[in-house]
């Protein structure tokens, strides 16, 4: 949506008068994921259920004229999963998690991260970063999938996954997203 600060400005005659800025920005992130997931029942080819364990690591850069600064999340994430099978040949799948700790790095309230003999990241990491328990990040992620074969080889599916986020310190940040992904598996 077309967002904007307003700031106001006293004109040569004293009048005061509203000025809007865009605060349209960009979010360039980058994820990475490593983890683990026990299916129950690993015979049933019909419905699968399972727990999992990640490891994950988000940076994100946000830009625009209203920014938190460059930020990065290492996080443990437990999650459940559910596997339905139509066919062998359609099948759906629903993924939910959530941390249960993680180390936040976020700019520093005062936005500086000299210190001495280190470089700006080594002072951004140095400075900003704190173990956060749920009380102070709290996170959820929903995804919903659905693959289908389409030769005995090649697989395409779609998932729809929505991220909600909020942190407390240095300064409260809420921040959803919502991604739409396609994927083709090729299996030898």
């Amino acid at each position: 949506p077309d967002r904007a600060v307003y700031f106001q400005e006293k004109d040569e005659n004293g009048e005061l008068k509203n000025v809007a800025v865009p605060a349209n920005g960009n979010l360039l992130s980058v994820r990475m994921d490593i983890g683990y997931q026990y299916i129950f029942n690993p015979t049933d080819k019909q419905n699968r259920f399972g727990l999992g364990l990640t490891i994950s690591d988000e940076l994100y850069n946000p830009s625009g004229f209203t920014r938190p600064g460059l930020m990065n999340i290492a996080s443990l994430n437990p999650s459940l999963y559910y596997e339905h099978e139509f066919s062998p040949a359609h099948r759906v799948h629903v993924n939910a998690s959530a941390p249960a700790f993680a180390f936040v790095t976020r700019l520093p309230y005062d936005n500086t991260v000299s210190l001495p003999g280190k470089s700006p990241i080594a002072g951004l990491f140095s400075k900003g970063t704190n173990f956060s328990s749920w009380a102070n990040y709290q996170a959820f992620e929903l995804s919903l999938g659905y693959k289908g074969r389409i030769s005995d080889n090649l697989n395409a599916g779609i998932d729809y996954v929505y991220q909600w986020k909020s942190i407390a310190q240095p300064k409260p940040l809420k921040m959803q997203n919502n991604l739409l992904l396609a994927s083709f598996l090729y299996e030898f």
